[in-house]
């Protein structure tokens, strides 16, 4: 791998941003620098070449979120770049190694390792799992692994590639997107005190124009709980339910995250 390493990220209820932090700490444990680079935020893609880039995301419907799928179409032909993927997930995926795999290949990329990440499962969850405390124990040792085989150039990328393929176009746009959305309705309860904050998270800006909570029923929402995750006063509701939260990442952690990109894209406009 190159001695720089662009690691660009998506996460929800805070899984996938705990996962790449903790890549990036081992890889800069092992001589590497790396930064850490919000998806979502990113409008024009740009990749050096010969470079290293990651790719950590969460499973949604087996597949990964829309806006991901989005992400890596606009990313850009190149010559001698490389790229990982990671993919944290509840138990199972099947549909984003295969796919994500052809994409990067597509584009010029040398794809040099994948892994999967099993953590806490926090979709629709209800009840505390004593498990969870185990599993992240797990995940940490397989993200040192895996960082490790990166370095040694011994990591591998195995995938099923006509089932994968198959299993991806479940929720690859976001279309396929609204179809989904649709069986799991939000409400925002009289418990809103309008603060704003899930405005100021939701990656697709899903917002009610008349209100400072996002839109409940906006075609573009993707499902990733980022909003109910971070409502500070538990006032989102989803299939008329409240949920257990994640608290892996705080709002605070999550906010700086968000934030040190956009404060980059405005240093890089102020000097066009």
């Amino acid at each position: 791998m190159t001695n720089s390493i662009e690691i660009y990220w998506f996460s929800g209820t805070g899984n996938s941003l705990f996962v790449a932090k903790k890549i990036k700490e081992k890889l800069e444990s092992l001589g590497y620098r790396c930064s850490l680079i919000p998806l979502e935020m990113i409008k024009d893609v740009k990749i050096p070449e010969k470079t290293t880039i990651g790719i950590v995301v969460p499973v949604a419907m087996q597949s990964t979120y829309p806006l991901v799928w989005d992400f890596l179409r606009r990313l850009p032909d190149v010559t001698a770049a490389q790229l990982f993927l990671v993919d944290t997930l509840g138990a199972y995926s099947g549909g984003i190694k295969g796919p994500v795999k052809k994409i990067v290949r597509q584009k010029g990329f040398t794809p040099i390792g994948a892994v999967e990440i099993i953590m806490p499962n926090l979709f629709l969850k209800k009840t505390e799992d004593k498990r969870d405390k185990k599993k992240i124990e797990e995940a940490e040792r397989s993200i040192n692994s895996f960082c490790e085989r990166l370095h040694e150039n011994k990591a591998r990328w195995h995938d099923i590639p006509v089932y994968s393929t198959l299993l991806s176009s479940i929720y690859n746009n976001q279309k396929k997107a609204e179809k989904w959305i649709k069986m799991f309705p939000k409400k925002v309860t009289d418990k809103c005190i309008n603060c704003g904050i899930c405005i100021e998270l939701c990656p697709k800006n899903c917002i009610d124009p008349n209100s400072k909570h996002i839109k409940e029923d906006s075609s573009e929402c993707i499902l990733c709980q980022r909003c109910l995750e971070y409502c500070p006063r538990n006032a989102i509701e989803l299939k008329g339910h409240r949920f257990i939260k994640n608290n892996l990442i705080t709002l605070q952690e999550m906010k700086n995250s968000l934030r040190k990109q956009e404060e980059k894209a405005n240093r890089d406009s102020s000097t066009v």
